[in-house]
Formats: C-alpha cells, structure tokens, sequence
C-alpha cells in the first residue's frame, strides 16, 4: 500500500519536531510506501520517505488546505 503523509514544514515546526516525525515513520515505512508532502501555506515538495526529514522547504506560515485540494 502507499500512504500519503502530509506534513507542517511552517517555521512554527521545530527541528527537533520534524526529527521526531521521522522517528514515527520509520516503522510504519517498513508496512507502505510512504509519500512525504512537505507544506507549509503551499506545498513544496512531495517525494518518497527514505527514512529521514532533512532539509524541508517552506517555513513560512501554515495553510495545510493545499494538501486536501
């Protein structure tokens, strides 16, 4: 199965945070193809998980309503 994962990549997500995300993934990668879809008031990327959250684009504001158009 593949799983879309939309994910808040505003400036209000700390490293940290967006570590912890990925920590969360890893297991769950191991069942579906996980498909990361980085936003923050637009999406910025969309790409397959590889176990990691490096380096996200956006860090503005926070408008995840792109994802679910």
């Amino acid at each position: 199965p593949t799983v879309v994962v939309a994910i808040d990549t505003s400036l209000s997500m700390s490293e940290r945070e967006l570590a912890e995300i990925a920590r969360q993934l890893r297991p769950m990668s191991e069942l579906a193809q996980l498909v990361i879809v980085e936003c923050d008031a637009a999406i910025a990327r969309v790409y397959a998980f590889r176990g990691a959250l490096t380096s996200v684009k956006g860090r503005g504001g926070t408008d995840l309503r792109p994802v679910f158009e």
